[in-house]
């Protein structure tokens, strides 16, 4: 009788070249798997992608030895490989990596305020709220200017703050970035704009000090008020903590 005729053949040869084990890459952002995937005899028919056992898609290729395949995950952790398949229905399955779909951390600028005006030489208190849906805020490093002033110190209801002092008049721009337990990292959003400015200096010229006067005369308050970096808006006037009066006339 005639023999069998049958047919020795190698499986595939696939290696999983991208991502590795151990990644974590933003949740909600597209992640290209790549492969390498090759056959001694015949040709790869396909390459299919697996997301925790699960099919997420496959890649004809395009005539050369890559197959990849763009896909976005939800966040999460998830264990990858793909399959290769040749022309002669032979399998064969690429090791696996472990990756980390990573929500960003949220960090919100509590202080201070936009156009806000602050005298020079006077420490300011810096803050913001970070917290991470996915795992922990490491550290909230704050930045003037994009240079770094400090990482900040956890207070309570996740608020972060650091002591800043402007040293010169002008303009600040004020950011600060958290980065949570993956590496990932979120910047606070817009950035904010303050000020410095030098203090108004004023002296009290009359009445002098221990002066005495007959009760309902009429008593001329006078001051020397001066600006080194601007112009001096008012002169606002007090007896015993009540303001008596306000003087906008340099004299």
């Amino acid at each position: 009788s005639p023999g069998a005729t049958v047919i020795v053949a190698d499986a595939p040869v696939i290696t999983l070249d991208s991502p590795i084990t151990g990644i974590a890459f933003d949740a909600g952002t597209a992640v290209t798997i790549v492969v390498t995937a090759t056959d001694a005899e015949g040709l790869i028919a396909q390459v299919e992608f697996f997301g925790d056992g699960e099919s997420i898609g496959t890649d004809i290729g395009d005539g050369d030895d890559f197959y990849e395949f763009i896909w976005t995950p939800v966040a999460g952790t998830y264990v990858v490989h793909a399959v290769a398949t040749n022309s002669l229905d032979l399998t064969t399955t690429s090791t696996s990596a472990t990756v980390t779909a990573n929500v960003l951390p949220a960090i919100t600028w509590t202080g201070p305020s936009d156009a806000d005006i602050l005298p020079t030489g006077a420490a300011v208190i810096l803050s913001s709220t970070a917290t991470d849906a996915d795992g922990t805020v490491i550290q909230v490093e704050f930045f003037v200017n994009d240079e770094s002033v400090g990482i900040g110190t956890t207070q309570v209801d996740n608020n972060y703050t650091v002591s800043w002092t402007p040293a010169d008049v002008g303009n600040y721009d004020l950011h600060a970035i958290a980065t949570d337990n993956q590496g990932a990292m979120t910047s606070t959003t817009p950035v904010i704009s303050v000020t410095a400015n030098d203090l108004p200096v004023i002296s009290l010229e009359s009445p002098l000090d221990a002066s005495v006067f007959d009760a309902d005369t009429e008593i001329t308050i006078s001051t020397i008020a001066t600006d080194t970096n601007g112009s001096i808006a008012q002169v606002e006037f007090f007896v015993d903590g009540i303001s008596i009066g306000t003087d906008t006339v340099l004299d």
